[in-house]
């Protein structure tokens, strides 16, 4: 998002002085909104979800990010596999990344069965992956996995809050 627009956009949120802003956008945008909001004046919550999640990214907000919570996937076993992905890739991963791990595994694992792999996967009802057990919901074709609440605290991510089997 271009500067100006986030500038802008920045100046509508911050005047009608909302409790909180949910940041959806893909860094840097979602550094550059909180900067620029609290430039703004705006002292109401910001939170999001994973792709906030970066330590890039807090960096960038360079302190509009203070007190920002977002939901992310239980990383905290799982430090082996993001310095793998950060070393490859160049840059800081972040959980949604070994989400991606996790899958390819489990894709590698069902076309290795005798069964056709469409077939493995609806019978699975749980898999062990690197975030840990994902379970199958009764009746769906969805797993749950843990999630965890962070806050950024000094510039770090700090845990608030474990729910299991969201």
């Amino acid at each position: 998002m271009r500067l100006m627009k986030v500038r802008n956009l920045s100046a509508r949120i911050a005047k009608q002085a909302p409790d909180g802003v949910f940041l959806a956008l893909v860094p840097p945008s979602s550094s550059e909104l909180a900067k620029q909001l609290r430039a703004n004046g705006f002292k109401g919550e910001l939170f999001g979800m994973m792709p906030l999640r970066r330590i890039d990214e807090v960096q960038r907000a360079q302190g509009a990010l203070e007190r920002a919570w977002m939901s992310a996937f239980d990383d905290r076993n799982v430090k082996d596999v993001l310095d793998k992905i950060s070393k490859r890739m160049g840059g800081p991963a972040t959980p949604d990344g070994v989400v991606g791990y996790d899958v390819a595994r489990l894709l590698l694992v069902a076309s290795k069965q005798s069964l056709p792999w469409e077939q493995y996967l609806s019978n699975l009802t749980v898999f062990e992956g690197k975030l840990g057990t994902a379970k199958k919901e009764q009746g769906s074709n969805s797993f749950k996995l843990n999630l965890i609440l962070k806050e950024v605290r000094d510039g770090t991510f700090k845990e608030i809050m474990m729910k299991h089997d969201m």
